[in-house]
């Protein structure tokens, strides 16, 4: 297996969108479905082409085997586009319309509140999902290096993430990556790796 690392296209919708809805199903199922699966992976497929904004492909990066996407990543520092709220925004409102867009967006609410935002020299890691055939092979290893290259890139000096608590497995995983636990602010923990 050669596991190549590499920014996600407008090509990869398919895949990616099945792994960034792997990366919080329950989480964005109720923001953006309503509790429906197939509308909310309507709203990633047409947000990823999109290509800007939160869940775009432009901020996100792929682990392949080959040509074949089975890890996912992205992150969220200062140096964004100014437009990068504004260009999220805009997929919930062209997607979903005016009146549902109030209704995502409440729903939304409760959840961002409990994110941490990344400080001016912080990097924020989020929307990590594995494929299931490839989960202790050293995929999402792979992406956190990338993230920590992307860190020093924006000349950050630390990584930080949210897990869900109930999320044990993860939380141990980043543990092991190196991540202490900083916090918890339901349904999440927030956790950050000093670099």
């Amino acid at each position: 297996m050669n596991i190549v690392i590499r920014q996600a296209s407008p090509a990869d919708v398919h895949a990616a969108t099945t792994l960034l809805y792997q990366a919080g199903e329950q989480l964005l199922c109720t923001i953006f479905g309503d509790g429906d699966k197939e509308k909310t992976l309507d709203f990633l497929n047409y947000a990823w082409m999109n290509q800007s904004g939160q869940y775009g492909c432009s901020n996100h990066w792929l682990a392949c085997d080959g040509n074949l996407p089975v890890g996912i990543i992205t992150c969220w520092h200062d140096k964004l586009p100014e437009d990068f709220d504004h260009q999220t925004l805009m997929s919930i409102t062209d997607f979903f319309g005016i009146a549902e867009s109030l209704s995502v967006i409440a729903r939304s609410q409760h959840i961002a509140e409990s994110l941490q935002v990344p400080s001016q020299n912080q990097l924020g890691v989020g929307h990590v999902a594995v494929h299931p055939d490839y989960r202790r092979t050293g995929v999402a290893t792979a992406l956190l290096q990338e993230m920590v290259k992307q860190a020093v890139k924006h000349h950050k000096r630390s990584l930080i993430l949210d897990v869900e608590s109930e999320n044990k497995g993860a939380i141990q995983f980043y543990l092991t990556q190196g991540f202490q636990k900083k916090g918890v602010s339901p349904p999440f923990v927030h956790m950050s790796k000093s670099l």
